[in-house]
């Protein structure tokens, strides 16, 4: 099966998740305790039937973490922003960009960088949407740690091309999968 049908699959399959605050809550929580340690956080604004993002983006800034937000330009290139006072993760444009301070690109190391994912295997590469840039950040701030957020139901193993850059950790309401050295 080719990358995007398995995409368009995936898709449906997570549209149908059961249960799906219950698993958020147990994301939220083993996210919350992996994440403590991090200062620097960037990390997905989550939408539509993603794993929730909403509650870990203010559970951070309440505890004075700092967190960037992704901001894609129309040329598909990705930087981590500081989303702007008072945050609204609902006000978003067509591209998934929240109000942030765009002159502010943070572009340096986040110490954890939390990706979406449509799908993951057990060697923790993910199937993201097909633009490519997360890979393209990762190449280019290979230094945090790489975490992906899914629901069990996205566990598929798919095909790996050499620029799919494997994730660090992913953790699901069930388990956090490590990629092995």
């Amino acid at each position: 099966m080719d990358k995007q049908t398995l995409r368009e699959k995936c898709i449906r399959m997570r549209s149908e998740i059961s249960r799906r605050e219950q698993k958020d809550k147990r994301i939220f929580s083993a996210v919350t305790a992996f994440a403590a340690p991090y200062e620097k956080i960037f990390v997905y604004v989550s939408f539509g039937c993603e794993a929730d993002t909403h509650k870990l983006i203010a559970a951070w800034k309440d505890i004075g973490k700092t967190v960037y937000v992704p901001f894609t330009t129309p040329q598909k290139e990705m930087h981590a922003v500081l989303p702007v006072e008072p945050v609204d993760l609902s006000a978003t444009d067509k591209r998934g960009n929240v109000p942030s301070e765009t002159s502010r690109f943070f572009d340096g190391q986040a110490e954890l960088v939390i990706v979406p994912l449509l799908g993951f295997d057990s060697d923790c590469h993910r199937l993201g949407y097909g633009a490519g840039c997360y890979d393209r950040y990762f190449a280019a701030y290979p230094q945090g740690i790489k975490t992906g957020i899914a629901y069990e139901e996205q566990y598929c193993p798919f095909p790996h091309e050499q620029t799919d850059l494997p994730l660090d950790i992913i953790i699901t309401p069930n388990r956090v999968i490590r990629r092995k050295p």
